[in-house]
């Protein structure tokens, strides 16, 4: 019952305002007021103060900020062990959840590298270090898989509800895909630690990265694996660059952490 009344009640409203938004004057100005109703809200995570937008058509945005410090805390474990000066791959980076605590933090990355491959995602990151004063993150809006150049990707329109369009109603869209070994070579910058939070292609981008998991100054790989077929051939591929999975001391059966044991070499 809810639901329906829910659903009639945004169709009335998006359509009254799509005719008032055409009147002159009006128009304009009511365009400007919602462009103003973004709430911004100020985290502690781990005495840690972070500043974060949360516009107010993306619900999966205000639940994920509110659970910061709880939802993967063995995440903010794993950041909370970088050495100091450290180059951070975020592969997966969102509106920030890492990237922004990892920039903050007291002896932090000196350099991170955010990538996501979701518009509207890309597009809350930069405006959070904007808002944070971060200058020592690079936002990239690619795709990041096994080999370099373009592919047809989908693009999640389910922060809207537009009417008649399904919760989950996706369009396509056409974006690079960068191999991190062609990143690296590219960009001269060689990570330290990497996190992959892509939710279907970590073993895609494990692969594109053969070289780049030889590099003695990666030390760590934090990877969110969803099945068991892609956790046995991502672990293969990185127990073949010299790299052991460590014990799960945390609940989260889907985070796995990656370290190249002291003193190894490949």
């Amino acid at each position: 019952m809810l639901t329906t009344l829910d659903r009639w009640l945004s169709r009335g409203l998006s359509t009254a305002l799509a005719c008032v938004g055409g009147w002159p004057l009006v128009g304009v100005r009511l365009h400007q007021l919602f462009a103003r109703l973004l709430p911004i809200r100020r985290f502690t995570v781990r005495g840690v103060a972070i500043t974060c937008a949360l516009p107010l058509h993306q619900v999966g945005t205000r639940l994920e900020a509110y659970a910061w410090s709880a939802r993967e805390p063995e995440v903010l474990d794993w950041i909370d062990g970088f050495v100091a000066d450290a180059i951070f791959f975020d592969i997966g980076a969102n509106f920030g959840t890492e990237t922004l605590y990892a920039a903050l933090k007291p002896g932090g990355p000196k350099r991170i590298c955010a990538f996501d491959a979701e518009l509207i995602g890309s597009y809350n990151l930069a405006l959070n270090l904007t808002l944070n004063r971060i200058t020592h993150v690079d936002n990239y809006v690619v795709d990041v898989g096994d080999r370099s150049g373009f592919v047809a990707l989908p693009e999640n329109l389910n922060y809207l509800h537009v009417a008649d369009l399904g919760k989950y109603a996706r369009s396509t869209k056409h974006l690079r895909m960068i191999a991190i070994d062609d990143f690296v070579a590219e960009t001269g910058l060689s990570p330290g630690y990497v996190k992959i939070d892509v939710d279907g292609p970590e073993r895609a981008i494990v692969e594109g990265m053969r070289q780049t998991l030889r590099d003695p100054r990666l030390r760590s790989l934090m990877i969110e694996i969803n099945d068991t077929e892609s956790h046995s051939a991502i672990t293969r591929l990185l127990a073949d660059a010299g790299f052991a999975e460590r014990p799960r001391t945390h609940r989260n059966a889907y985070n796995h952490i990656y370290e190249r044991p002291a003193g190894s070499t490949t």
